[in-house]
């Protein structure tokens, strides 16, 4: 028996906690960054739907930020989350998905000095290469670790 894999669709993907608190801080901190954008949810609704080419009205909207009637409210889809923080000019319901996740955001200054000390430890791993490869040239021509032969001259 064959089973078909169904092949997910980012655009259907929904983001959403898992139970109470934390969807409730999490609609939250939409609604803040609906407040701190000083726009209108028409406002909103419209940059959302510009950025993200799908529809988001005012209802769908009021939806995701728990204004709604509805008994089963639907989550913001995954790929308008990011468009919405855009449209709000507030990363911060974007970022606390990625916190509880069990990762963290950082900046570009953050990313630079992460790659500076990879880059160090490359470094180090290379130089600790090339000084065993030196070791092991020097063995096989019979010279010491200072690259002089056992006799005390240089090869």
């Amino acid at each position: 028996m064959s089973r078909s894999r169904k092949k997910l669709d980012n655009r259907t993907l929904t983001l959403s906690f898992a139970q109470g608190d934390a969807k409730g801080l999490f609609i939250d901190l939409l609604k803040q960054a609906v407040k701190m954008s000083g726009l209108s949810i028409d406002q909103i609704a419209d940059r959302v739907t510009r950025l993200s080419g799908r529809k988001m009205t005012v209802p769908m909207l009021n939806n995701y930020l728990g204004k709604s009637e509805v008994k089963e409210p639907y989550n913001l889809p995954a790929f308008q989350l990011r468009d919405f923080c855009k449209a709000c000019g507030d990363y911060e319901p974007l970022f606390s998905m990625v916190r509880d996740c069990g990762f963290e955001v950082a900046d570009q200054e953050t990313l630079d000095y992460a790659q500076l000390g990879r880059n160090g430890l490359e470094k180090d791993r290379i130089e600790d290469e090339d000084r065993a490869l030196q070791l092991r040239l020097n063995n096989s021509h019979g010279l010491n670790s200072h690259g002089l032969k056992k006799g005390g001259k240089r090869w």
